[in-house]
């Protein structure tokens, strides 16, 4: 029996792309490990597709059933085949009082299922005519800075931009709001913060001050959820991030799994680019502040055009780039607070970039790619729910075919 046959016979009976029936193995081998007892079996399932697939994997010997035989005269386990009728351990029989069998499953080929796996996502979420585009991104893989957007913190409950500020509205009279909701509805949020602080009685502090109530509901366990793709951009390990984003969570994630902690840096904090670049330890650079220096955060549009008319952040990005590929992740090119951010940026450093982006058609590629020189697109394929809203968690595992794809070409 073969891993290929289980899947022919597993896409055959329940309509589903291999990528999907493969997905489904790794989950259930995430849950419970390469091996494990009877308990935890059930544990795993949680339905008739479930319980079909791992029916399935015992079938085609892809999942091996085994017996623990637990002594109690020696205090010893060990795994025993079907047939040994005596302990190893005390050499008497298994089946009297002093012996206990449990019967345990462990999973073969797990780095081949895992291989397959990344094969067939790259099928099942890259759009077909952008993959030239990921085959050159793979090319330049040693110079990749990912620029991350708020997109990668939604999946973890963190607001986006828009939903994070529409409920000030609340603060302008009845006749400003609808003015202020399609900057939102635009994508215009500096324009909308701008007008917000024209026709209402909050002041930038204040507007800061609401947006750092909103991320401090934000869960205490979001470090540990498998649903984002924090975990991913920090195995692709490049010598630093960018980010317009104000949480720290990229940093928190960070500091959890390497010996030394790391902290992030605004454009004030750095003095000396090469240090940055030299230093490799993952830093996070906010170009737009942090939430824990809320002085630090660009909220209006007088704040844009001080950070980039009037300091030396463009000086600063051209030291710090180099010879660098930026890869946004995150971002909509629908959003005009993007297509004004890549062409300050790109105005100064120039090259090649790239960005991920979702459901993208041949059309609007081509209208981006005229808009924004130098950046090449990389489509995925991004199912949407019953109100035509993106999954995001389909969106995650999109993006981790990305990174897993660069993190594993050699």
């Amino acid at each position: 029996m073969s891993l290929i046959t289980f899947l022919d016979t597993a896409t055959n009976e329940l309509n589903i792309t291999e990528y999907r029936v493969l997905e489904k193995v790794i989950n259930i081998i995430h849950q419970t490990g390469e091996r494990f007892n009877e308990n935890k079996f059930k544990e795993v399932i949680k339905g008739d597709l479930d319980l079909f697939i791992i029916n399935e994997l015992i079938k085609h010997e892809i999942l091996i059933k085994s017996l623990l035989c637990e002594c109690t005269t020696n205090d010893i386990s060990a795994f025993i085949g079907h047939e040994d009728k005596f302990c190893p351990t005390c050499s008497k029989s298994v089946l009297d009082n002093n012996h206990e069998i449990i019967d345990y499953y462990a999973i073969k080929e797990k780095s081949k299922i895992e291989s397959l796996l990344n094969e067939l996502s790259l099928k099942e979420y890259v759009i077909g005519f952008t993959m030239g585009n990921l085959t050159d991104l793979i090319k330049r893989k040693e110079s990749i800075v990912p620029f991350i957007g708020s997109g990668v913190s939604i999946p973890l409950d963190l607001p986006s931009w828009g939903s994070m500020i529409r409920d000030l509205k609340d603060n302008m009279e009845e006749m400003f709001q609808p003015a202020f909701l399609r900057y939102i509805d635009t994508g215009n949020y500096l324009k909308a913060l701008t007008y917000l602080k024209e026709n209402s009685l909050l002041d930038t502090n204040q507007i800061k001050e609401k947006i750092y109530e909103e991320f401090e509901k934000t869960p205490k366990d979001i470090l540990y959820r498998e649903d984002s793709n924090y975990p991913d951009l920090y195995k692709l390990k490049p010598p630093f991030y960018i980010t317009t984003n104000y949480d720290n969570f990229l940093t928190d994630y960070i500091s959890k799994v390497e010996k030394n902690v790391t902290v992030p840096y605004t454009w004030k904090d750095i003095i000396n680019t090469q240090n940055l670049i030299s230093e490799n330890k993952k830093r996070v650079f906010h170009i737009h502040g942090h939430i824990q220096k809320q002085d630090t955060m660009i909220v209006t549009d007088e704040d844009y055009i001080e950070l980039y008319d009037q300091t030396n952040l463009k000086d600063k990005l051209l030291g710090i780039m180099g010879s660098n590929h930026l890869l946004f992740i995150g971002f909509s090119f629908n959003d005009e607070f993007f297509k004004r951010l890549y062409i300050d940026i790109i105005s100064s450093i120039k090259g090649i970039h790239y960005i991920i982006l979702p459901n993208i058609s041949l059309e609007n590629a081509k209208k981006i790619s005229a808009e924004a020189p130098g950046l090449r697109i990389i489509g995925i394929n991004v199912q949407k729910d019953e109100k035509g809203k993106y999954i995001v968690q389909d969106y995650v595992r999109g993006v981790r075919t990305i990174i897993n794809t660069l993190i594993i070409q050699e």
